[in-house]
């Protein structure tokens, strides 16, 4: 008797949950005025969407490396990719199977390097004081120009 087996992997979960918080984003955006618990909630839902969408980017190359195809001429995995920093790790994916590149000025690349900057900005944010905070510099303006905004308001 034949059993059909399936390999559960987090890129589907992370991407729904991406889709879910950045949603939920967008409603409290769009539905002012805005309370302090509105606020707290964009922000929390903002930097999910981020946190989880580059999680399914390191999950998805994470399948590749550890079970991906092949390589057409049987050449191992070289170890540089496997410790290369995550959109570096596509580029060498897709030269290791003789795939066309991503242009690096184009999307989707331009979004998923956006995409990294800001995980690694939020895992890396220096915490300061609310009262020197500036809503008009650094990451906060950087998630305004995407509607993502720092504050809601």
């Amino acid at each position: 008797m034949a059993i059909l087996d399936l390999r559960y992997s987090f890129i589907e979960p992370f991407l729904a949950g991406g889709a879910i918080f950045t949603r939920r984003a967008h409603q409290i955006e769009a539905a002012p005025p805005y309370t302090e618990e509105l606020e707290a909630e964009h922000r929390a839902c903002v930097v999910a969407s981020i946190v989880q969408s580059a999680f399914a980017l390191e999950a998805a190359s994470a399948e590749v490396t550890t079970y991906g195809p092949p390589h057409p001429l049987g050449k191992p995995l070289p170890e540089s990719i496997l410790k290369a920093k995550l959109l570096e790790r596509y580029e060498l994916l897709l030269q290791h199977y003789e795939k066309a590149e991503i242009p690096k000025g184009k999307n989707p690349y331009q979004d998923a390097k956006t995409l990294v900057e800001f995980r690694d900005e939020f895992a890396h944010y220096k915490s300061s004081w609310q009262s020197q905070l500036n809503w008009d510099q650094g990451i906060f303006r950087r998630l305004q120009e995407f509607s993502f905004a720092g504050q809601a308001a």
